[in-house]
């Protein structure tokens, strides 16, 4: 079937650049000047018509039908200073004009012109010019809840030990935190599980340390971290709540660098440096707790750690065709002999990134991915109780970007998981509990981008999704984008969607577990589901000023929670079918979110507010998660006070105030002793 299925996207890849006819087109790849790194989410357009286009993850864009036979191209990305090229849609005759004036024009394809630009880093303020390229952009995106963080932003919260992803979103509206002291990630009423977390592709399904106080994710390493708070469309799918689609840098293909920290909490290092045609780059961290004490000859102080080690390689082997490889490996470790506990738990990825530049139009993404995570925890040695709980997955997918015209771009593509899923519990010699399945995903994905007319942009989007191991196997979902533009300020943004997820943790409402441990579902139960409606409210009142108010409803059907059966001295599980320890709930969770950003100046930062509800329905039982919180409210803000004297260059002060409502509560209104 994956073989099938490949041959039929691929057929319908060279169909579409021998369909559809040419037009004029200028494209190329947006870099930083001083790493050669990709920029992501530049913005490209040409002047005075607003005919433009952003960057995508690998630093491409496509501007179709070009109206103009020739002017300006403009280039503008925030913290760079801005490219200005002349075009001209002609051949160079070198006896009637000076071929060497400047001016880009085309060298095969009279109707096609390549334009790859270098930015250099600079810190002016914007001008006109990177404000109209902003404008651009916003003419013609949609934004589906979603904020984009770079590693300058991610740096700018007050850190617990030092920066830290999680933390950094946990304060954006409508991202919560099951308490203070969890790095885990909690979304619009959403439970942890119901994220999709992404490194460079690959899922990452457990991505905090110390049971959920910090981020498995090294700052250093890190492009950009995007979060899709709903309302996502096609191309992403087997999770409930929200997407964090995080990239990693790749690498300074210019010259060696290294860097090293130190915090409170841990050492970290970063190298990069020029490879064949390429760049590479490795970071790694490691914490030293475990180590102080010993040398202090501090006793009675569990020997705790965790590791985290993240690289990334490419090379360009064509001026088309890139290839790349990620790897991450992170973990806890966690001993104490004097109760006799040893445990283990972490994460390993490793991927292989092939993108082709197919034509001008279209570009395509090539992913082979294996992630694993796995839990060992033993009380009491190897006669005690041991539990150990492994998911491989392994991941291959396509996906395909074709720019047919100033107005309508078409995304599609395809993703196969092959998993695994072993959860052992023993006792001595005797195993109590034993899961071992291997279930198979399968889904293919289009959306279209259309501007249908200069106030009206529409996103349909549908997913079909295979799944080997359920009651039903294919599960089709429609998604749907919407932007109204009021004027060049104002617009309104509308999504929707339907969600379906196979694989879930063990949710236990009275005793919350410290670890996620993983389980897909059989055909003794239904696959959760979940629905998306979001109108939102986008305002750009000022330059540099973003504001954004949102509303959203989202209904949850089929999650599974745990259900205690056992009387205390009962040691076996049953492990026939999932619904012998996991029963159905469904839930609801709505809101409304208010958010303003600051994104240049000396004074830069966000506050937001959010309201909302999250309301679960169990065992004929309507109560209150634990992750519902009535009201929240942020204040980010980093003040540069560099002026150019040495001793204040880089100096930046950080600040971050948050306010919530506590926790629901049940009293106790009795006890007994067994």
């Amino acid at each position: 079937m994956l073989i099938k299925n490949c041959i039929v996207f691929l057929f319908f890849v060279f169909s579409i650049t021998i369909l559809f006819p040419q037009k004029r087109v200028i494209s190329g790849f947006i870099t930083d000047e001083s790493s050669g790194e990709a920029l992501i989410g530049a913005n490209i357009y040409v002047n005075d018509v607003f005919e433009g286009a952003t960057t995508d993850v690998n630093g491409y864009y496509a501007i179709v039908d070009v109206s103009k036979k020739f002017g300006e191209v403009i280039v503008s990305y925030i913290g760079y200073e801005q490219s200005v090229r002349e075009f001209e849609f002609s051949f160079c005759n070198s006896v009637e004009r000076d071929c060497d004036d400047g001016v880009v024009r085309p060298t095969n394809n009279e109707s096609s012109i390549k334009l790859d630009i270098s930015l250099s880093p600079s810190k002016i303020e914007a001008d006109e010019i990177q404000v109209s390229a902003e404008k651009s952009r916003q003419l013609n995106q949609i934004q589906y809840s979603e904020i984009t963080l770079n590693p300058a932003e991610l740096k700018s919260i007050p850190a617990l030990a030092e920066p830290d992803i999680f933390r950094t979103l946990q304060s954006l509206p409508g991202v919560l935190v099951a308490n203070e002291a969890s790095a885990g990630l909690v979304i619009r009423g959403g439970n942890t599980d119901q994220n999709l977390i992404l490194l460079d592709g690959i899922t990452v399904y457990n991505p905090t340390h110390l049971g959920g106080v910090f981020s498995n994710f090294i700052v250093d390493g890190i492009k950009e971290a995007e979060l899709i708070k709903g309302g996502y469309n096609a191309e992403y799918g087997g999770r409930l709540s929200s997407v964090l689609n995080i990239t990693s840098r790749e690498g300074n293909s210019k010259t060696f660098r290294a860097s090293s920290s130190v915090s409170l909490l841990s050492a970290q290092t970063t190298l990069e440096g020029p490879l064949y045609k390429g760049a590479w780059l490795l970071s790694g961290r490691r914490t030293y707790f475990d180590k102080v004490f010993s040398t202090l000859g501090i006793e009675n102080v569990p020997p705790y750690y965790f590791y985290d080690i993240q690289g990334h390689v490419f090379s360009d082997i064509s001026k088309k065709d890139r290839v790349s490889i990620s790897v991450y490996s992170g973990e806890d470790n966690f001993e104490f002999g004097d109760l006799d506990i040893e445990s283990r738990w972490g994460n390993q990825t490793v991927s292989f990134n092939y993108r082709r530049v197919f034509g001008d139009q279209l570009i395509g993404n090539f992913l082979l991915a294996k992630s694993k995570f796995y839990t060992e925890f033993g009380l009491g040695g190897p006669e005690g109780s041991n539990s150990d709980n492994i998911i491989d997955d392994i991941t291959s997918s396509g996906n395909f970007s074709y720019f047919y015209s100033k107005d309508m771009t078409l995304k599609f593509g395809w993703q196969y998981k092959n998993l695994s899923f072993n959860y052992t519990n023993t006792f001595g010699k005797d195993t109590t509990f034993l899961i071992d399945v291997q279930p198979n995903e399968l889904a293919n994905f289009v959306k279209l981008r259309w501007k249908y007319s200069d106030s009206f942009i529409i996103e349909p989007g549908f997913r079909i999704n295979y799944y080997d191991s359920d009651k039903e196997n294919f599960f089709p979902e429609l998604r749907l984008g919407l932007k109204y533009i009021v004027n060049e300020r104002n617009f309104i943004n509308f999504s929707s969607g339907q969600y379906h997820q196979f694989i879930e943790t063990f949710q236990d409402d009275f005793n919350p577990p410290i670890l996620d441990n993983w389980i897909a579902v059989d055909t003794s139960v239904v696959a959760a589901s979940s629905d998306h409606i979001i109108l939102g409210y986008e305002s750009y009142p000022a330059e540099a000023l973003k504001f954004v108010a949102e509303v959203y409803y989202k209904d949850i059907q089929n999650t599974l929670t745990y259900v205690e059966q056992r009387a205390s001295y009962d040691g076996l599980v049953s492990d026939e079918a999932v619904s012998d320890i996991l029963e159905h709930a469904s839930g609801r969770a709505f809101g409304f979110e208010l958010f303003l950003q600051k994104s240049k100046g000396k004074l830069t930062g966000w506050t937001s507010y959010s309201y909302s509800h999250s309301i679960k329905e169990f065992q004929d039982l309507e109560y209150y998660t634990n992750w519902d919180r009535r009201h929240v409210f942020n204040i980010l803000a980093n003040y540069s006070l560099d002026n150019g004297k040495r001793w204040r260059k880089n100096l930046n002060v950080n600040f971050n105030w948050t306010y919530q409502t506590g926790q629901p509560y049940t009293p106790i209104n009795g006890y007994y002793v067994e």
